[in-house]
């Protein structure tokens, strides 16, 4: 599988987001994306039971510490947004699970790092936090191969669904 998946052609967050959201919408046509530029209240994509919220984050430096620091970030965030009084609250209410999808590889060490620096600050929230980093995200995308092709092969998709265009 890694070697039909050239990482190095994701040069940015704009790709990389894109990639998720292409995949997010492949797993789930009912997610909603938030593709948008500007403040996205933490959401860049939202499953269709609305349960779940996905972060996206292209780390140009592939290390856990660049990672732990953006869920610590993100989870400060959504602490405000999930306060009743905030403008946020509504679309952070009934939110159960986070997941940050991200390009670096991840070993045993950095999952101990997660669970042991981001999973109690999410409970907090009571969201269950995730990291889809790129062996989740290549066992993923496995079942897409023309989104494979797509980002990694250079090749273009030309039949969209229309949901998706």
């Amino acid at each position: 599988m890694t070697s039909e998946i050239n990482w190095g052609l994701i040069t940015n967050g704009s790709q990389f987001e894109n990639l998720v959201h292409i995949l997010l919408f492949h797993i789930d046509p009912k997610t909603r994306l938030s593709g948008r530029p500007g403040p996205d209240r933490g959401i860049d994509a939202k499953s269709g039971d609305m349960k779940t919220v996905y972060q996206a984050k292209y780390h140009k430096v592939g290390n856990i510490s660049n990672v732990i620091s953006d869920a610590k970030s993100e989870c400060e965030k959504i602490k405000k947004y999930r306060k009743k009084d905030h403008s946020n609250y509504n679309s952070w209410k009934d939110v159960s699970n986070w997941i940050m999808a991200t390009n670096i590889d991840v070993n045993e060490t950095d999952m101990t790092l997660w669970s042991t620096k981001i999973l109690p600050l999410f409970k907090e929230q009571d969201i269950i936090p995730e990291l889809w980093a790129k062996t989740i995200l290549e066992a993923k995308l496995i079942n897409f191969p023309n989104i494979i092709q797509h980002f990694f092969g250079g090749k273009n998709r030309t039949v969209l669904s229309l949901t998706e265009a």
